[in-house]
């Protein structure tokens, strides 16, 4: 299990989206199933622009995780997203899966034209 960290902009399946850091050196692996993905200042927009899975999903501060609208690109969350402060996620369409649900003492998960799944 790994921390993957969005930093500046680029697509899901690209190692120069991600650092092991917030604002780290980007080349790390892409996030896969066991990982925990984290959104923050020093995010800008990822484009899940293939099927993607991971444990975790935690927006902190920033960045966007936008969906490729031309594509139903199912993105799992085996465990569970946290909204912890400002971030955007839009679905864009595309089928969303998290099994425990979403997390947020304050903000609220919207999902627009897009399917969403929560819970096992």
């Amino acid at each position: 299990m790994a921390d993957r960290y969005a930093v500046g902009t680029g697509n899901w399946n690209d190692t120069s989206t991600w650092s092991a850091t917030s604002g780290g050196t980007t080349g790390e692996s892409v996030p896969v199933d066991g990982d925990d993905v984290y959104f923050d200042a020093n995010s800008g927009t990822v484009t899940l622009n293939a099927a993607a899975r991971c444990d975790t999903i935690t927006f902190n501060g920033g960045g966007t995780l936008d969906t490729d609208s031309s594509n139903d690109y199912a993105l799992t969350v085996d465990e569970r997203m946290y909204l912890q402060s400002s971030g955007v996620f839009n679905a864009n369409g595309s089928t969303v899966k998290i099994g425990d649900g979403v997390t947020s003492a304050v903000y609220t998960l919207q999902v627009t034209n897009g399917t969403f799944n929560g819970g096992d």
